[in-house]
């Protein structure tokens, strides 16, 4: 039997998850602060993990992108990366924006950005309700009401299983969308 081998890369913010899935069973996460040498790293650090199992970068089948907001730069190394490693082994690829990714129920999202700012989305029903913004730290809790729930980045970094179907299935043809513009 064919082991299903993914990879899923969460690595747009300042702490960079990498998580290894053969058979919808989490093997391996590792976690990596972000220090703007994600392009000399990728790679590196998605084969280390691959190896440890005894696999290669050619036994993965699918691979799981959580992309934006975040990084502009690792958000751009990381969709280079996977659209690669998707059209190198065929591999069925998938996305799903940070915010879907983080959400765990009715209310806010708070992404931290770099600096002073944090990127906010409210849910209702599931569903944004309000579009992203980028936001100063202190203007975060005008939008808070005090018995909202409110779902931190560094809070929801667990659940992944029950969230891979949540991913879509997407051509390495697709189009990053940016919150913030690239300078």
């Amino acid at each position: 039997m064919n082991n299903e081998v993914s990879i899923v890369l969460d690595v747009i913010s300042t702490q960079s998850y990498i998580y290894l899935v053969v058979n919808n069973e989490i093997k391996q996460l590792d976690v990596y602060e972000n220090k703007n040498n994600l392009s000399n790293n990728l790679i590196g650090y998605i084969n280390t993990i691959l190896l440890s199992h005894q696999y290669t970068l050619q036994s993965i089948n699918k691979i799981y992108l959580v992309y934006g907001p975040g990084k502009f730069s690792a958000m751009r190394i990381a969709t280079t990366v996977a659209k690669t490693l998707s059209l190198l082994n065929r591999s069925k690829l998938y996305i799903i924006d940070k915010f879907d990714y983080l959400n765990a129920s009715d209310g806010w999202v708070v992404i931290k950005s770099d600096g002073t700012k944090s990127f906010i989305c409210h849910y209702s029903n599931n569903q944004k309700d309000t579009q992203p913004q980028l936001v100063d730290d202190s203007e975060v809790k005008n939008y808070i009401n005090a018995d909202e729930i409110v779902t931190y980045e560094s809070d929801n970094q667990h659940n992944l299983l029950r969230k891979l179907n949540m991913f879509q299935e997407v051509d390495c043809d697709f189009e990053l969308e940016y919150l913030k513009k690239p300078c």
